[in-house]
């Protein structure tokens, strides 16, 4: 009987603390499940529009001129960086970077991001 008085006692000096962190689950849970939705989604498009790529299989010279200039990569790609970052600004990314490497370009995130 007092370990559950002392169980009363410890959840309600914490209480605040506990429905954070009930909030920040059920959050990550709501997030967690809209990305999933989404992915299952544009994964469900694919087939669809790879069974119609066959009406493209007898493209003219022109055609595959024009498809082959648009497959060459930007040489130069720019991003502007903003929010809590230590230095904002416009800068110069190369095609393979993620998000986390602009940022880092940008100094990184301040303490209050």
């Amino acid at each position: 009987m007092e370990k559950i008085q002392q169980v009363k006692t410890w959840m309600l000096d914490h209480l605040f603390a506990l429905k954070i962190g009930l909030a920040v689950l059920g959050i990550g849970l709501i997030f967690s499940g809209l990305v999933f939705a989404r992915s299952s989604a544009v994964s469900e498009e694919i087939p669809s529009l790879a069974a119609d790529s066959t009406l493209f299989d007898e493209d003219s010279s022109e055609e595959k001129s024009r498809k082959e200039d648009a497959e060459i990569p930007n040489e130069k790609l720019v991003v502007d960086v903003k929010g809590a970052v230590l230095n904002p600004g416009v800068y110069s990314v190369k095609e393979e970077m993620r998000l986390i490497d602009a940022i880092e370009l940008a100094g990184g995130f301040l303490t209050e991001a």
